[in-house]
């Protein structure tokens, strides 16, 4: 038998989205397959300035990973490390940074873009604090 090399998928952090109010207030790790899909829990959150439009994306040719977080009332950074595919395995690796309490509740999220081809069902969420 031969053991399938693990390598590392190209990817696109999503920028410029918020989660709906009416999305699950759990935390929740989903893969969007359609614009519709992602609509229902994620909107556009453009603002003034060169980098203030959500990112493009095209379910045609790609799929969007979403990690989110319960509402927290602590000030949390998402990073993404990296993903790979590894024995029809992909794997996502992000690491977590927890700050400062806040005066308001925020929901930290990560949302990032395959490749569909690259896309695996058998989906892991790996994480370190820093």
């Amino acid at each position: 038998m031969v053991e399938e090399a693990q390598y590392s998928v190209p990817f696109r952090e999503l920028t410029n989205y918020f989660i709906r109010k009416d999305a699950p207030k759990e935390r929740f790790e989903k893969v969007f397959f359609s614009q519709e899909a992602f609509r229902s829990n994620f909107g556009m959150a453009a603002f003034m300035g060169p980098n203030g439009r959500p990112s493009e994306i095209d379910f045609k040719r790609e799929v969007v990973i979403a990690m989110v977080l319960p509402p927290m009332n602590q000030a949390c950074k998402l990073r993404i490390e990296e993903v790979v595919k590894e024995e029809g395995r992909l794997i996502f690796h992000y690491a977590q940074t927890l700050g400062e309490p806040l005066s308001y509740t925020i929901r930290p999220c990560l949302l990032i873009a395959i490749a569909k081809s690259d896309f695996e069902s058998n989906l892991s969420f790996l994480y370190s604090d820093e």
